[in-house]
C-alpha cells in the first residue's frame, strides 16, 4: 500500500492533462484500481478531486467497452458528454 502514494502522482497528472487520450486514462484508472482496490470516491479523495468521482468512474468504464468500441475512440480526447453517450450505447436505438 505504501507505493500507492507514488502511483497517485502520475495518475493525477494524466487526469489533469487535457491532451491525454481518454481511453489511456481509463486504462490507467483500471490498472490503479486493480492494484489498489478501493471505491471511486476513495480514489477521488486521495487524488484531491472529491467532486470528480462520477467522472472517474465513467472514464474507467470505457476500459470495459468491447474492443471494437475501444478501437473507435483510441487516441481521442473525449468530452464528458461524449463519454456518457458512449456508455449509454448499450441500448442503441436504430431507426
Amino acid at each position: 500500500m505504501g507505493n500507492e502514494a507514488a502511483a497517485l502522482e502520475p495518475l493525477k497528472a494524466r487526469i489533469n492533462d487535457p491532451s491525454c487520450p481518454t481511453l489511456d486514462l481509463a486504462r490507467a484508472l483500471q490498472t490503479h484500481l486493480t492494484a489498489y482496490s478501493q471505491s471511486f470516491q476513495t480514489l477521488a479523495d486521495k487524488l484531491g478531486m472529491p467532486k470528480k468521482r462520477t467522472y472517474l468512474s465513467e472514464v474507467a468504464a470505457l476500459a470495459r467497452l468491447p474492443p471494437s468500441e475501444q478501437e473507435k475512440i483510441k487516441g481521442q480526447v473525449l468530452s464528458w458528454r461524449a463519454i456518457r453517450k458512449l456508455l449509454t450505447v448499450d441500448n442503441p436505438v436504430d431507426s
